[in-house]
């Protein structure tokens, strides 16, 4: 199953009304920001376009316009073209003026591309190298967790409102994503399909972790939300010292709890 696909089954689970509610692009007008875009759009870009290119439903991204026709409008009018290996697919106006492109990279490993989405203010005409060194924001790892993490924060956001946060940095820059793995399966939690190697979800009924950690700097933060408190105290705790072992700078947020 392709991955757009998948992820609009992943809404549906929740939301069955969902798939009647969004609406694709005609194949006449992708060919047309392909044109515009003067390069071959990636796959899970095109499906997207084809399923959800005129209408995500409710699903909103920030401030970011994703429907093709202000794809077509921004990227036939622009005097740049996107840099190299990034395509413009979410325009965002106001004064915080982000916008949402497919990063197009390869893993050193065994040479895999992947496209990665990230967001920068409209970028200078030259020397974009040093500019995307202090201007790029890594938003998801894909295209399908751009959209699945929306939706999780839609669903969990007025039911799971047991809330607490814990972050730390490691000392010796050993990535720790994988005994969070560990520590989460042992309660039910496995990490979502749509996880990358730098951001994890890990959903249960009644629990949504979600676990950020920076490749630069060794961060790990991880949000706990739970519907009630003992099923946040049931996990919290583990999850808390597992980030704070070993982690001197690690800090506690304060609860946030609404129930």
């Amino acid at each position: 199953m392709e991955s757009i696909d998948r992820i609009i089954e992943f809404i549906a689970g929740r939301d069955p009304k969902f798939p009647s509610q969004i609406r694709g692009a005609a194949a006449d007008e992708v060919a047309r920001l392909e044109a515009a875009v003067c390069r071959a759009l990636p796959a899970v870009y095109r499906r997207f376009l084809e399923r959800m290119g005129h209408s995500m439903g409710w699903l909103e991204i920030g401030n970011g316009q994703f429907q093709i026709e202000a794809q077509i409008r921004y990227h036939e009018q622009a005097v740049l073209q996107d840099p190299p290996d990034y395509l413009m697919i979410g325009r965002c106006s106001g004064d915080a003026c982000y916008d949402y492109y497919l990063w197009e990279t390869r893993l050193a490993e065994d040479g895999e591309t992947i496209r990665r989405v990230v967001s920068f203010p409209p970028p200078p005409s030259q020397n974009f190298e040093a500019f995307a060194r202090t201007r790029i924001r890594r938003i998801a790892g894909s295209l399908p967790q751009l959209l699945g993490d929306a939706a999780l924060s839609t669903f969990c956001n007025h039911r799971l409102t047991y809330h607490r946060q814990v972050e730390g940095i490691g000392p010796d820059g050993t990535p720790r994503l994988p005994g969070l793995d560990e520590l989460l399966r042992r309660h039910g939690l496995p990490p979502i399909w749509f996880s990358n190697d730098w951001r994890r979800s890990y959903e249960r009924a009644d629990l949504l972790v979600t676990a950020l950690e920076s490749p630069a700097t060794g961060r790990l933060i991880v949000d706990v939300r739970a519907e009630n408190q003992p099923g946040l105290d049931a996990i919290y705790p583990e999850v808390r010292d597992y980030v704070k072992s070993s982690s001197p700078a690690s800090r506690l947020d304060t609860p946030r709890l609404q129930g």
